[in-house]
């Protein structure tokens, strides 16, 4: 069984670096008129190479024709998850933050926090379902996941997905791990071996290395935005808001309890129609829809006229309360697959 203290611990140390980015505001150390940019460079530079430099290290051939039911597996258990968020906006929230507690509510954070708490419990199995989510979340996001802050799918909303950077880093990521396997050796690779190399590989490799330590900086950055949001003067200034708390806890419960349960009965139903999975498998699946909402929202709202303080106060509350919600959503996974 899997230590509830190894997920509490991970997340634990999300909440520590909110708080250092909330003091460092309040110091001001940071100005306001950088976090738009700081938002554009964590959307379009550090997290499109964090995925693309991840892909290669669980991508292959093998792999690729083994796992390929669990990118659709996300799509369902994400559509559903937005639909349920959908829902609980149109019921608790105000007009114009409806799109903002809907993405809030529905988007578990699936790809950094996912890989900070998985990849110790459940090493490269773990890491491959979080890739392979990856895909499928990133696609709805930018399809039916923006729809909330643009309506329709119009030519717009399909021109950016083909031209978004995190999906064309996806796409381009999977291709290299299918193609080019060096690539995934890169990460660890010994002095002696470094010196060996051909200066093309040599090159490529310093590429490839420079990509990796962008795109280590999109997970620290991310947290720590919102910590600087929450420490900023139009934070002060709503924190007493009895109706913005109520919305606060309504969304925080459906992202944390109900949409994790829900998400657990359904991946039971397709184990018991025939989809395989291993344990890790499984709970490393419910793990990722137990998480609290993914810290892009913030991005998000704030590039496409959101509402920033939902999202960075969505984030840090459902952030502390998940110390409690997701080991005990680990543990109700576990006790579903051992039923199966």
């Amino acid at each position: 069984m899997i230590s509830g203290s190894v997920v509490f611990y991970k997340i634990a140390s999300i909440c520590l670096l909110i708080f250092v980015g909330f003091i460092a505001r309040r110091m001001k150390l940071v100005p306001e008129n950088s976090l738009s940019a700081m938002s554009r460079f964590i959307l379009d530079i550090a997290t499109p190479c964090f995925i693309l430099t991840n892909m290669p290290r669980t991508i292959s051939r093998e792999t690729l024709g083994e796992y390929w039911h669990f990118p659709v597996l996300a799509f369902l258990l994400i559509g559903f998850s937005d639909l349920i968020g959908l829902g609980a906006s149109r019921l608790w929230a105000a007009r114009g933050e409806r799109a903002t507690f809907r993405f809030i509510t529905a988007m578990p954070n699936w790809m950094f926090l996912g890989m900070a708490v998985i990849e110790p419990l459940f090493g490269i199995p773990g890491v491959r379902v979080v890739l392979l989510f990856n895909f499928s979340v990133t696609i709805h996001i930018w399809t039916l996941g923006m729809t909330g802050f643009r309506r329709g799918l119009g030519g717009s909303v399909i021109k950016e997905l083909f031209l978004n950077s995190q999906v064309i880093a996806t796409m381009v990521g999977t291709i290299l791990g299918l193609t080019i396997p060096f690539l995934a050796e890169v990460r660890g690779m010994a002095t002696e071996r470094l010196a060996s190399l051909p200066t093309h590989l040599g090159l490529v490799t310093a590429a490839w290395e420079t990509a990796e330590l962008l795109g280590v900086t999109a997970l620290p950055l991310s947290i720590f935005q919102i910590g600087l949001r929450l420490g900023g003067p139009q934070s002060v200034a709503v924190r007493e808001k009895t109706a913005g708390n109520r919305s606060l806890v309504i969304a925080s419960v459906v992202r944390l309890l109900v949409s994790p349960v829900a998400s657990i009965a359904v991946l039971a139903l397709c184990f018991r129609l025939g989809l395989g999975m291993s344990e890790a498998e499984f709970v490393s699946a419910a793990i990722i829809m137990s998480l609290p909402t993914a810290v892009v929202a913030l991005a998000i709202a704030e590039v496409y006229g959101g509402s920033t303080l939902l999202a960075a106060r969505g984030i840090l509350w459902m952030t502390v309360a998940s110390m409690a919600t997701v080991p005990l959503m680990t543990k109700f996974a576990q006790a579903a697959y051992a039923r199966l």
